[in-house]
């Protein structure tokens, strides 16, 4: 029986490798082991063991973002799996694929008062595209059947009826009987030749002619051609409003991103907006979304998904533009498009005025300090909305951005960003808040443990930096605000670098950071920058920015 187990994990792991998954996130346990071994002896998938299962769930998503392929997790029985949610959540709202494995008792011990045994069949609930609950003992083939339906689910794309769907976490739990030591067997007969074809699910639209179109680009998670979207600019007259994840707002010179400077204009009214890509981070332009939701086309690839748009058109990103181009007539007004032109200017040169040490300095030098095709990866609260706050002409290079958008939180940054640096021999920066840092610092483990190269750059504004910018800041007593909301760390950096064994350096001017950017360039392993700013000092620059 034994072997048995063992020979239908291999043909499990295989048939993964057939489908084109590489990379495998373990956190030890016993219930796993089989699973575990049968990774760890192939020779076609990169394993890393990470300790703390939370750690290890965003560092497969990082890990996915990067390498375009999803990431297996394997953990044993009990809370452990608990402990993957915030990244699956993360993974199920940004629409990044993974497959979480997670070893169960036996069925029969359910709910008998076994030891580390739980209800774990659709532990996720709705935050996984599909879940699975297979007993080891079942046929072969029933097993790698589900297998393989999990593979396609998760990459977008129904094995069955041959039409995309959402992309995403898929969980798949194995019940399996104790472990002990035998020889693993190779066993398997299943067809992995099978070509999946994808349906073209785009339905012709009618755009109807209009004198002022808008174009928004939110976060893409597949690639677009820029080409395409400013030639449909061109012809719509249509401005473009790019999000600093959309991949193309800092090497792209049609679009324009300083749009929260003046979208509180209430003449500013489109006729038509066409979408692509998900919801941007300015909380202005979302609230105007959805305010013009009705007169709002989105395009895409995999339908409707965690969006209110009026209209959601499924279909691939070239063809839907080329069949705008092709139904409408050239617009000829250029007053709307010149209109934002010219506004986006103004907000151009007065940001480029600021030369003042602060937070949004912090993440221009990050931005500067990176060649193409390298990869930024920005924190949660403050970092990310950085981004909207840089004009993009002075930066002029193609970078790839990302962040965890998809829930938000703060949990979890450091481990996403370190398997982004895990999948590229490119640099790889993260910017991030001091209490974002002190949250995740337990994933610097698997840095120091993978002989991860990144550099860290840590705002750090003795915490809470974004509650101090809200009219919440002046409602609430001080030293209540303070304890409550500002929740200050308290720590000093230095010594948990020290504690890694990592480079090391404090900062507090332009000139320092750009330094230590410079010095850590070339370096090997991690480096973290300590990046000191005053909030309320900080504040007054950015409400000066405000006023314009």
């Amino acid at each position: 029986m034994l072997n048995d187990t063992l020979s239908k994990c291999q043909n499990i792991v295989q048939l993964l490798y057939q489908r084109g998954c590489r990379n495998v996130s373990i956190s030890p346990g016993l219930r796993n082991t089989a699973i575990s071994l049968s990774f760890i002896n192939h020779k076609g998938f990169k394993c890393y063991s990470i300790i703390d299962e939370r750690s290890a769930g965003f560092f497969a998503l990082g890990l996915t973002l990067k390498s375009k392929t999803p990431t297996i997790l394997i953990c044993t029985s009990g809370t452990a799996l608990a402990n993957y949610f915030p990244s699956i959540i993360e993974s199920s709202q940004s629409r990044v694929p993974i497959i979480i494995i997670t070893a169960d008792r036996p069925k029969n011990l359910i709910n008998t008062g076994e030891n580390q045994t739980i209800n774990q069949t659709n532990i996720y609930g709705d935050f996984v595209r599909n879940n699975y609950n297979i007993n080891i003992k079942q046929d072969k083939n029933q097993i790698l059947k589900q297998i393989d339906n999990s593979y396609f689910i998760s990459i977008g794309e129904d094995y069955d009826n041959l039409e995309k769907s959402t992309p995403g976490p898929v969980h798949i739990n194995i019940h399996l009987d104790d472990f002990t030591n035998s020889k693993l067997k190779e066993n398997l007969n299943i067809n992995l030749d099978k070509k999946i074809q994808i349906k073209s699910s785009f339905k012709k639209m009618a755009i109807p002619n209009y004198k002022k179109y808008l174009i928004v680009i939110g976060r893409l998670n597949e690639e677009i051609d820029e080409k395409m979207i400013t030639k449909l600019s061109k012809h719509l007259k249509a401005p473009i409003f790019a999000d600093s994840l959309s991949q193309i707002r800092f090497n792209n010179n049609h679009v324009l991103s300083l749009y929260d400077h003046y979208l509180n204009d209430e003449t500013i009214v489109p006729d038509m907006i066409i979408r692509f890509g998900q919801k941007p981070v300015s909380k202005i332009l979302c609230i105007k979304l959805n305010q013009w939701k009705n007169k709002t086309i989105l395009i895409d690839e995999y339908g409707r998904f965690n969006d209110n748009c009026g209209t959601i058109v499924k279909g691939n990103y070239t063809d839907s533009i080329k069949h705008i181009i092709h139904n409408t007539k050239e617009n000829t007004n250029l007053n709307f498009y010149s209109y934002f032109q010219s506004m986006d200017k103004i907000a151009c040169d007065n940001i480029d005025t600021l030369n003042q040490w602060s937070e949004l300095i912090i993440a221009k030098l990050c931005l500067l300090s990176l060649n193409n095709n390298e990869n930024l990866f920005v924190g949660n609260s403050m970092p990310i909305r950085y981004m909207d706050m840089i004009n993009p002409k002075t930066i002029k290079k193609d970078i790839n951005i990302y962040s965890n958008r998809g829930a938000s939180g703060i949990d979890g940054l450091i481990a996403t960003s370190l398997g982004v640096a895990k999948s590229t021999k490119q640099n790889t920066l993260l910017l991030v808040g001091d209490v974002s840092f002190i949250h995740d610092q337990n994933s610097l483990l698997i840095a120091k443990h993978y002989n991860i190269n990144i550099t860290i750059v840590i705002i750090n504004n003795s915490g809470g930096g974004i509650f101090s910018l809200l009219p919440l800041s002046k409602s609430i007593k001080k030293s209540i605000f303070n304890q409550y909301w500002n929740t200050s760390p308290d720590l000093n950096l230095k010594n948990i670098a020290k504690l890694y064994e990592f480079n090391y350096s404090k900062v507090n001017s332009i000139k320092q950071l750009s330094n230590a950017l410079n010095k850590y360039k070339k370096s090997i392993g991690v480096d973290i920058i300590d990046a000191h700013v005053d909030i309320q000092e900080n504040k007054k620059i950015l409400n000066q920015i405000k006023k314009g």
